[in-house]
């Protein structure tokens, strides 16, 4: 028994209920992606399995290209999560999400960024100049640059 409908339009069961996916569901969805990184807990958030999300995604190239954006984003955001456990000293970081999986500790989100570092094949090198190793010193003025972007200067009491 096939879906109905277009790509943009993929169909999903609930029980034995046949609903559509709208614009708001696929909004929640990546929103919810975005934030937490976990497509189960995502596509729970907005009353589906799972199944259908990946689904849609391997018919309709536009939510692909959306999950991906999403994906990307929250590896940032746990990126950013994770220098700021090392800066506060804090063993785990509660990601925004609801439900279960929301809340990881320093070895999870580190096992999840190898994860999602080691799925992209690194590219291959072909020439060109040689690469230059940072020194820990041009390391610490890189992070202390970007996190005074990050953090607004405190105002003279």
């Amino acid at each position: 028994m096939g879906e109905a409908g277009t790509a943009g339009s993929a169909a999903r069961r609930i029980g034995h209920k046949r609903v559509r996916w709208t614009k708001a569901m696929k909004e929640s969805f990546f929103n919810h992606l975005t934030t937490t990184g976990n497509v189960k807990a995502s596509a729970h958030a907005i009353g589906i399995d799972p199944r259908s999300a990946y689904t849609l995604r391997r018919k309709d190239e536009q939510f692909a290209a959306d999950w991906g954006v999403a994906i990307a984003q929250a590896y940032e955001i746990l990126e950013t999560h994770l220098l700021a456990m090392a800066l506060s000293g804090e063993s785990a970081i509660d990601t925004g999400g609801v439900g279960p999986g929301t809340v990881i500790d320093f070895d999870q989100a580190m096992r999840l960024l190898g994860r999602q570092h080691g799925a992209k094949a690194p590219p291959q090198r072909r020439g060109g100049p040689r690469r230059k190793l940072l020194t820990n010193e041009e390391i610490d003025a890189a992070l202390l640059a970007k996190l005074g972007k990050l953090i607004p200067p405190s105002e003279p009491a």
